[in-house]
């Protein structure tokens, strides 16, 4: 005779469904990683561009033509604005409101009376220092920062979609109503070039765009929101005398999951990028937002494919990804999901099975 499961057991159950954590409802936020304009976790190279913002590489790092910090205030050394887990070479370059601290050896490059050719100074006279370089042990735990960091790749990866991915000749439309906007797409269609990204969602919401694939690319891509006004508009960029607010670019995260090659050129990118695991080539191109990659080189003449010449890397703009964090509190209460409330009226429905099949006590007395 088939046993049926004991009330206690059943109660426990259904306690523990109900109170298991709902993915939907887990924040989506960078972590410590997010008061970083650009965070390598590998080697990085790069010529002839700027991080506006800080800059951290957890292996070596090799620039020269090259700009760090430009739109953050002055620190007068009390900011680490180039952080280098390895070792440094860096030749005609500016760091302009704050250290570097190098946890290798640093080669700064010099001119041809052997003057050093990397200034720690925001405005124009190099008397007026605002930080220095430091030769030290690194000061971030770059395996914690990169595990915290391809954990939370996954774990948003695994999340559900909440909107609909739309797609018309190789065009691609994020269209969604939530706070959150969870997209998927493949890298097939992702790296499809000569096709415009448009995102139909709410002005102050937040969109996560999941993007599964091993091999990714993104060039001659333009980016629209149809909450710009006069409707669905272009992004606009950067201009010498003029710079958008980011009120929508930082809204938006693009999670690529599974990449290991990463190419982005001719393309202006509007969103934060994480691809933890991506050797990434990004030159001839710039993004508005967190830029968290594996490795990154600019591309090369030593490089396969890359043409006979260095290029220029792309410009990481200070953007930043603003996150979303459920209402009410830091640890909300998540709703259950469909499946836990299937489960859970399983439980019930044998509860109260259980309670039938009880021999009644007045029987037994009989």
């Amino acid at each position: 005779m088939l046993r049926m499961p004991s009330t206690r057991y059943l109660t426990v159950l259904a306690v523990l469904v109900l109170q298991a954590p709902a993915l939907s409802a887990m924040p989506i936020t960078l972590g410590d990683a997010g008061q970083f304009n650009a965070l390598i976790l590998g080697d990085m190279a790069a010529y002839r561009s700027d991080v506006e913002g800080r800059l951290a590489v957890a292996g070596d790092l090799q620039i020269s033509d090259y700009s760090v910090g430009l739109l953050l205030d002055d620190s007068d050394g009390g900011r680490d604005d180039l952080i280098v887990g390895g070792d440094a070479e860096i030749s005609n370059s500016r760091i302009h409101h704050g250290n570097a601290v190098v946890g290798g050896n640093a080669t700064i490059g010099t001119d041809q009376d052997g003057h050093e050719t990397v200034g720690f100074y925001s405005d124009d006279d190099p008397h007026t220092l605002n930080g220095s370089l430091l030769e030290a042990e690194s000061i971030i735990d770059f395996g914690s920062l990169a595990n915290d960091l391809i954990n939370r790749s996954v774990d948003w990866g695994a999340l559900e979609s909440t909107g609909e991915t739309l797609t018309e000749w190789g065009n691609l439309t994020f269209s969604g109503d939530g706070d959150l906007n969870i997209f998927t797409v493949s890298a097939e269609l992702f790296s499809k070039g000569d096709k415009s990204i448009t995102f139909d969602i709410p002005d102050a919401s937040v969109a996560l765009v999941n993007v599964f694939g091993e091999e990714v690319e993104l060039f001659d891509t333009g980016f629209f929101h149809t909450a710009l006004d006069g409707g669905n508009r272009q992004f606009p960029d950067n201009t010498p005398d003029s710079r958008h607010d980011g009120a929508l670019s930082n809204n938006i995260l693009f999670n690529f999951v599974e990449a290991t090659t990463l190419d982005l050129y001719s393309v202006g990118i509007k969103g934060s990028i994480l691809a933890p695991h991506a050797a990434t080539r990004f030159y001839n191109g710039h993004i508005d937002g967190n830029f968290i990659v594996g490795s990154f080189n600019a591309g090369s003449a030593s490089q396969p494919g890359t043409g006979d010449q260095d290029w220029d890397a792309g410009q990481i703009n200070d953007y930043a990804f603003s996150g979303f964090v459920p209402a009410s509190s830091a640890t909300p209460i998540d709703e259950p999901s469909v499946d836990q409330l299937v489960l859970v009226g399983a439980c019930l429905l044998l509860l109260m099975l259980a309670g039938r099949s009880r021999p009644r006590k007045d029987a037994r007395a009989r």
